[in-house]
């Protein structure tokens, strides 16, 4: 009966809600405690090469403003199609200014997703906060670091190749990639199934 209920509120969606995004329009997402938090404000508007609108934003912060950017692809009917964020890989692999690139992250994987047995990102969100060689104080997030890294991770700090997760209603992925303006940490999260750039 359980298995039933679950498939149900895949095809239906919960609440009305499509799939496992937390938010399900833009302002959902800019009246997040995410976008309150890390101060997220948009910089600019583009439309994809299949007509539909990425609005960008960005940390108002000036000190990490250039090291983070948060994509918001909107599908036809205005509704949240993909999350992506991308931090400099340079601000991810700062001994220093990289634990608020990772509290970044983590927060991302967190707020983003709604937490299922099925789909949870919680460990992998503690791995890219506590695993690595910052103050011992921050390890406490970590569910088990006594593990091997999880390919998750190694993607994360650009040691192994691009992740994916799937899920019934959300996919996740994680790799390095190159800009313009140097090697970028890119995360995005979408429906299963999307295949929007």
């Amino acid at each position: 009966m359980r298995n039933l209920w679950q498939r149900l509120c895949r095809l239906v969606g919960v609440a009305g809600q499509r799939g496992s995004l937390r938010w399900q329009t833009l302002t959902e997402a800019k009246e997040s405690e995410f976008f309150r938090w890390f101060s997220f404000t948009h910089v600019g508007t583009a439309t994809n090469e299949q007509r539909k609108q990425v609005f960008s934003f960005r940390p108002s912060g000036e000190k990490f403003h250039y090291l983070v950017r948060l994509d918001i692809l909107l599908d036809q009917g205005e509704r949240i199609e993909m999350l992506r964020l991308f931090l400099a890989a340079s601000f991810v692999d700062d001994v220093r200014e990289g634990l608020f690139a990772r509290d970044i992250a983590r927060s991302f994987l967190l707020s983003a997703v709604l937490q299922s047995d099925e789909c949870s990102l919680e460990n992998l969100a503690n791995e890219i906060a506590g695993r690595h060689n910052m103050p011992v104080i921050t390890r406490s997030l970590a569910a088990d670091l006594t593990v091997l890294p999880s390919a998750g991770f190694l993607a994360f700090v650009g040691q192994g190749p691009r992740y994916e997760k799937s899920c019934s209603s959300i996919h996740l992925s994680i790799e390095r990639t190159k800009s313009d303006v140097g090697d970028l940490v890119t995360m995005s999260i979408g429906h299963a199934g999307g295949n929007s750039q």
